[in-house]
Parts: C-alpha cells; structure tokens; sequence
C-alpha cells in the first residue's frame, strides 16, 4: 500500500495499524466514519430515528458525532429527551461528560461501540468483544 496512514484513513472506514484514541489508550484498528458519505450519516440517521423513542435536542460530541447530529436535527421533535450522538464510542467517556452536562432526561446513540458500554447508550453496531461488558442493553444490529 504506498498511501500514508492518515491519507488512507481518510478514505477508509476502517483502516488496519496502530492508533491512538481520543482516551490515549492504543487501538489496533480506526474507525473513521469522515469515510461515510453525506449519504451514508443521513440513512444512519433514519435508523437512528426508527430505533430510539422520539427525542427533542440534538447534541453530537465534537467531532465525530456532529455530522450525525446535523442529520438528525430534522427528524427531531418538539419534546422529548435530548439524544446525544458520537460516531465510535471505545471507553464511554465522552458520551458520560455530555450526559452529565445536560442533565434530565437523556438517550444516546453511537454507531460504532469498541468497548462496553452504558445501558441508556444505543450502538448500532458493536465490537463482539465489548458485548460480554453490557449490562442491560443490546446492539441494535451485530452485522
């Protein structure tokens, strides 16, 4: 492969090597959903909006999550709990700091899970390791 490492990870979803995650920890393999097409996040979108109870506020954790929240913005209602959306959820921290900074009522959704994650947090797909952690809540889809 003569592409460096961050040009190939920005034209594939998933890229094989060593990277280091937002968390510090080392991964073996990015997920980077800048790959997805505008056409691609607005599908997610829609299943999202299938999958989880209707929801008010939008709110994406910078910076993978903010496309997908803009594609949510229009299938959002009046009330309801405001439903934060990343784009790979590895340790969780990110999604809790924003939970806790809304406050209420809250749902979240993730595309991607690599690790364990909390029962009021949605992944669309998962790592089949990180299912063995979950207490309380399935993958929406393991395909």
């Amino acid at each position: 492969m003569t592409d460096n490492k961050a040009e190939c990870a920005r034209r594939h979803l998933f890229v094989d090597g060593e990277f280091i995650a937002h968390s510090g920890g080392t991964l073996q393999m990015k997920i980077e959903c800048d790959a997805l097409t505008d056409e691609s996040i607005d599908a997610l979108a829609k299943k999202i909006a299938r999958t989880v109870p209707a929801f008010g506020a939008v709110h994406g954790i910078p910076r993978g999550g903010l496309r997908l929240a803009a594609a949510l913005r229009p299938l959002s209602h009046m009330s309801g709990p405001t439903l934060i959306v990343d784009d790979v959820l590895t340790t969780g921290a990110s999604m809790e700091e924003a939970r806790k900074s809304f406050g209420g009522e809250v749902i979240g959704v993730v595309i991607f899970a690599r690790g364990p994650w909390a029962d009021w947090i949605t992944p669309l797909w998962c790592d089949p390791k990180a299912v063995p952690g979950v207490k309380k809540k399935n993958p929406v889809s393991r395909s």
